[in-house]
């Protein structure tokens, strides 16, 4: 659907070998599968020094940088990242014995120009894009004119944010005179180079004020990972947690901060601000490698050892009304869940997601409602244990060789029966919703058919809300190896208290298609939909799907490219 339906421009090929072969060097994935199969018509760009020969031109010699380039044109890599590190041999292989002819370059050079054209970025005014920029460029370091791209993000944080855990609606904050904001301040290192005035390549975060870059206390928001998320943002324009709740906050209302409990112990609500360093999550440019554990503070030793869970911990057993927000891009692993009423996973939400933050715990801003909606993106589990095993040294370059199961996500948990923390599209509300009356537009359907599956949905709350709407599909009679269920179609739909609305979410036969192996072979078959029922399953999650119908297939079909299916 990316590659046929979405119009996107490019393609990233990744670090990892794929049966033996570099992905940048690998025709079969970037040429067979992405353009020939799928239909692909754009570019193909390599993630950074995911090139053969790393990243240090000092330690390779030209022949191997020569040879390099010669493999990733000829199997379909159109521009090498950061640099031309391999592909800067290109002018002098060409027509040379061996080497790479102007045919060779030339269907990389249209793919690339036809994307420069595209999005007009032949020009030189500034003006980018599909539609005129509302921003205009740097002025003394800072971008100009950006006001509706703050709130674009704004409003990205406000509906990505999931709401984990809720119990006796201690959320939204209410009856409160006092509330503290909690976060341990844990160190991390990095491998940019930045050292703090000790020399040292230490750095302290703390996820309430915002990131502390040195001793000096240089203070920034956390956006990301600094890895492949390493965004700088303008530190006047952001808002942190801290500052988020102190401007949602009604009249009256005190918002107090500190690392301790000392600070809580008469405060009414409680606000923990949690979460993964960039130590923890942070790809090569860390100094301890991959994630080993889903604790916090895994890889912290000495008196940070488990420091943002003990403060957790205490802060629970004041037994005051309290909420754990957790800043990361995956799951954690949380031992204090059952002692704390409300958690929210709040990603890494941008330079103002504290601003976002904060209409949430409230509810009610200056007479705005402010609503939970986000869904996970991916199968929460409630240990390290429940997900596949890769093989490697944590943080070796190459890793090791990782027989990856055909079963991922909730297809993997749903093959296990292993039931999940949170599954695949959790996430709570305010308000309750309640699915009606559905109908499916046909009862059986024949090549090239759109099935329009239609459902009522209720608010049945007292709150206004988004819900998104989830359509799964299962094929009770296939001779194939496929999941229990699969992911279809979704909605999203927004309901004042009291509203019923109808939705529709068409499902494409196509897209009910597999690939069926040839005999012998991983890598040649065709695209297959088989005939036989198949049941669709409606609701808000992936076990959360209380409407079934099923529809019949009257007749198979198949064809050896995807994009021909279609």
């Amino acid at each position: 659907m990316v590659a046929q339906d979405s119009g996107v421009g490019s393609f990233m090929a990744a670090y990892n070998l794929v049966n033996g072969t570099k992905a940048t060097q690998s025709k079969y994935l970037l040429t067979d599968v992405l353009r020939d199969d799928f239909g692909f018509k754009g570019f193909v760009l390599s993630d950074w020094w995911a090139m053969p020969n790393g990243y240090n031109p000092a330690e390779v010699d030209a022949t191997s940088t020569r040879r390099a380039a010669i493999d990733a044109v000829k199997a379909g890599l159109d521009i090498e990242f950061p640099w031309g590190f391999n592909f800067g041999q290109l002018e002098s292989i060409v027509n040379s014995n061996g080497g790479l002819t102007k045919a060779d370059l030339d269907p990389a050079v249209r793919r690339v120009l036809g994307q420069k054209y595209r999005f007009k970025s032949d020009k030189l005014d500034g003006n980018v894009g599909l539609t005129p920029s509302t921003a205009t460029r740097y002025r003394k370091f800072e971008m100009q004119c950006n006001d509706s791209h703050i709130q674009l993000a704004e409003r990205a944080a406000l509906e990505s944010m999931v709401l984990l855990k809720n119990d006796k609606q201690t959320l939204p904050i209410k009856a409160a005179t006092k509330v503290a904001v909690l976060a341990a301040t844990v160190p991390f290192q990095v491998t940019d180079g930045a050292t703090d005035s000790d020399g040292k390549n230490v750095r302290k975060l703390n996820f309430a004020t915002g990131e502390l870059w040195d001793d000096k206390g240089a203070s920034r928001a956390l956006t990301g990972d600094l890895g492949s998320s390493r965004v700088f943002h303008n530190p006047k324009k952001q808002v942190t947690p801290l500052d988020g709740i102190k401007a949602a906050a009604p009249v009256g209302v005190t918002v107090v901060s500190g690392e301790t409990v000392d600070v809580a112990k008469d405060a009414d609500f409680i606000v923990v601000m949690a979460g993964l360093t960039p130590q923890d999550e942070g790809e090569a440019y860390t100094h301890a490698g991959d994630r080993t554990s889903l604790l916090l503070d895994a890889k912290q030793s000495g008196a940070y050892a488990n420091i943002q869970n003990n403060l957790i911990t205490a802060a629970a057993a004041l037994g005051k009304p309290m909420v754990v927000v957790l800043e990361g891009g995956s799951v954690i692993q949380m031992p204090w869940l059952d002692a704390v009423p409300s958690v929210v996973m709040a990603f890494y939400p941008g330079m103002v997601g504290g601003s976002a933050l904060g209409k949430l715990l409230f509810g009610n801003v200056g007479g705005t409602d402010y609503n939970f909606s986000g869904k996970l993106p991916f199968t929460w589990g409630k240990r390290l244990e429940d997900y596949q095993t890769f093989n490697g040294a944590p943080g070796q370059k190459g890793g090791g060789d990782t027989t990856f199961d055909y079963f991922v996500g909730y297809h993997y948990f749903d093959d296990r029966k292993i039931e999940p923390q949170f599954p695949f599209g959790y996430g709570l509300s305010y308000t309750k919703f309640e699915y009606k009356k559905l109908q499916l537009g046909c009862s059986d359907i024949s090549k090239g058919a759109v099935l329009p599956v239609v459902v009522n949905v209720a608010n049945t709350g007292t709150a206004a809300g988004d819900e998104t709407v989830m359509v799964f599909v299962s094929f009770p009679g296939t001779k194939a190896r496929r999941p229990l269920k699969e992911l279809k179609g979704f909605a999203r739909v927004s309901l004042k208290p009291g509203e019923e609305k109808q939705v529709t979410i068409p499902v494409r036969l196509i897209d009910l298609d597999y690939f069926q192996t040839d005999p012998g072979s991983p890598t040649t078959g065709k695209w297959v939909v088989e005939a036989g029922d198949v049941n669709i399953m409606v609701g808000g999650s992936s076990t959360n799907l209380p409407l079934t119908g099923k529809v019949t297939v009257k007749e198979g079909f198949s064809n050896a490219s995807s994009a021909a299916l279609r």
